[in-house]
């Protein structure tokens, strides 16, 4: 597998990545196929192994992600929250990467009923691919509602019509809760808004830095790693451990350090808390501000669209001349701050939620940290020295110092020519591309870019 991590690679920056999320809600709630979601193919259950209630839990989401549930009338009673076979078997074929046919996905399905997982309304079938309904078992719902609701009888907050129920389900963002009635003493459902749907940014795994066994004890950290990356910005692997021996550690770091030399890519050694924030605990270590002569424009270019919904989309990014400056500058982007992400979501990573609270970069050498003060009115730029790069970091990038680049920061920020002409170049902002199911919205503009669009699967 010449990719094995799953590791999803853009040509974007992970916020217009994951606020495309909110671009893409309206196709995703109609069923639209035409998006392309990423981490699929990762994320995708094998038949010979698969969490059993993550599975369940999946089925009850909305479409295209869950099973397309509905409340289906047999004779005289209605069955609430129904899925028929063959419905089942289709889902079944694109949540299983290794069931090929229809016949495989029968079985499969056979296989999780024989768990208790589902069971046939009337009790009378087996799993079949076609017009049959099935029912989640109870300690599977993801929300609490009876089996059945007579003719007569109000079901769950609506009627019963003919089946099937041809009206949308309760919007992904509500469900039904129940709650009690203390003066009659009865139950009544209730719709209650559901906690934002999570995006995990990194995935977690444990890695042996003692392969050749030289202690006696196991040796053992976990690896965060991101699952989105642009190569244009630096990619993330952050350690943590509590008894693996620090010598080892150490070792392993070396190793990776050589073999990323080997390919062209640098090692550096990071702070975990930000640069405006390492003066708490180094008191001696301010940063240095910097301020633009020339202040960037006001307006935010975009691509041109038709679309009155997708062109106010596009203005996400209002620090993007701000990173075009670092850029040109020679610095990497590190770190997005957490208000550049949408807050319709909740975005985090595997070992907690965002925390920074400004846009960082670090230099190609490793040796400068620098942050985007857009909130800021007396600076535009924090840059402060990385104290953990190593001396061989620093001999290997070049024979510039911390204090030739700092210098050449603050040449470049004080030229009102040179800022001047980097506005006005037209690829200074790279926007969010649309999906080529934008193509109903648009006539003829920009639909030839790629498709992108989360993956369902990192949305909880």
């Amino acid at each position: 597998d010449p990719n094995p991590l799953a590791i999803d690679f853009q040509t974007l920056d992970p916020s217009i990545v994951v606020n495309a999320q909110d671009m893409s809600s309206g196709h995703l709630a109609n069923g639209s196929e035409a998006w392309a979601p990423l981490f699929v193919e990762s994320e995708m259950y094998h038949s010979s192994e698969f969490d059993l209630a993550h599975l369940l839990q999946q089925m009850q989401d909305a479409p295209p992600r869950g099973v397309d549930l509905r409340d289906r009338r047999w004779f005289t009673k209605t069955h609430l929250n129904c899925f028929r076979g063959d419905e089942m078997i289709s889902w079944l074929l694109s949540a299983f990467k290794d069931v090929q046919t229809r016949g495989e996905a029968v079985a499969v399905g056979n296989e999780i009923m024989e768990c208790g997982a589902f069971n046939h309304v009337r009790g009378q079938h087996r799993f079949r691919d076609g017009n049959y309904f099935y029912q989640i078992a109870g300690p599977y719902r993801t929300s609490n509602y009876p089996d059945t609701a007579g003719m007569f009888i109000k079901s769950a907050g609506k009627s019963a019509p003919a089946t099937p129920i041809m009206e949308a389900r309760f919007s992904p963002a509500m469900k039904v809760a129940v709650v009690k009635n203390e003066s009659k003493g009865t139950e009544s459902p209730h719709i209650n808004a559901t906690t934002r749907k999570q995006v995990l940014l990194s995935q977690v795994l444990q890695y042996d830095v003692d392969p050749s066994r030289s202690s006696d004890q196991q040796e053992v950290v976990e690896l965060h790693y991101d699952r989105i990356h642009n190569p244009e910005n630096c990619y993330h692997i952050r350690l943590s451990w509590l008894t693996t021996t620090h010598k080892l550690v150490r070792d392993a770091i070396s190793r990776w350090s050589t073999l990323a030399n080997s390919h062209g890519l640098t090692l550096v050694q990071m702070p975990v808390k930000e640069a405006s924030e390492q003066h708490q605990s180094h008191p001696f270590d301010r940063p240095h501000r910097v301020k633009l002569a020339y202040q960037p424009p006001h307006r935010l270019p975009t691509t041109p669209t038709t679309s009155t919904r997708h062109s106010s989309a596009l203005l996400i990014d209002n620090g993007h001349f701000l990173k075009a400056v670092m850029r040109r500058l020679d610095f990497v982007l590190d770190f997005e701050a957490a208000n550049s992400f949408s807050t319709k979501l909740n975005v985090t990573y595997s070992w907690g939620p965002l925390d920074y609270t400004m846009t960082q970069f670090v230099h190609r050498s490793g040796l400068i940290l620098a942050q985007i003060c857009t909130d800021e009115v007396d600076f535009d730029f924090l840059l402060l020295q990385n104290r953990l790069a190593s001396a061989k970091v620093a001999l290997a990038s070049s024979s510039r110092n911390v204090k030739d680049i700092m210098q050449s920061v603050d040449d470049f920020c004080s030229d009102e020519g040179k800022l001047q002409k980097l506005y006005n170049e037209g690829d200074v902002f790279k926007g969010p591309a649309l999906s080529p199911s934008s193509k109903a919205f648009m006539n003829g503009a920009d639909i030839d870019v790629p498709p992108m669009h989360l993956p369902p699967h990192l949305l909880r």
